[in-house]
């Protein structure tokens, strides 16, 4: 975690650190089970790929979120809402370099709700309404209620 608490500090060299030793505790875990990576530690790893302004961190992020799906399923414990809205709250960051993002926070929620291990919360909601209210409307044959109307589905 004191990796990312300074998150003006976020570097490659950092994001390379934190996924080395996720990656030592995750090999390492059968003979150490005190040190396997839990929600705790992967959403430190969300929050550095979140701030770090990587072109890949949503790639990265699903593909931890993915693991971390894995890993509860297999221990019945670990994933949080907090790890999904992390990414949503990424999406919506990143909302100008992708038109489609607020569909992919949607799809996020989405897979909240079927999830038996997590709910959306209030930020969850937020986020999502937040990414559509940055949606340009140009995108979507100039409906000017588009993003209201979506929200409203929510």
């Amino acid at each position: 975690d004191a990796f990312v608490k300074d998150n003006s500090k976020i570097t490659t060299d950092t994001l390379t650190a934190v996924k080395r030793i996720i990656q030592y505790m995750e090999d390492n875990h059968s003979e150490q089970p005190k040190i396997r990576p839990d929600s705790y530690t992967y959403n430190v790893l969300l929050k550095a790929w979140n701030f770090s302004g990587n072109l890949k961190s949503i790639d990265e992020m699903m593909l931890i979120l993915d693991k971390m799906e894995q890993i509860v399923i297999e221990s019945d414990k670990g994933i949080s809402n907090k790890n999904f809205n992390v990414i949503m709250n990424t999406y919506a960051k990143k909302q100008q370099n992708d038109p489609l993002a607020y569909q992919k926070v949607l799809q996020l929620l989405d897979r909240m709700k079927a999830s038996r291990f997590v709910e959306p919360d209030s930020i969850t909601y937020s986020t999502a309404i937040e990414c559509l209210t940055k949606i340009n409307s140009l995108h979507y044959q100039g409906d000017p209620n588009f993003a209201a109307d979506k929200a409203l589905e929510l």
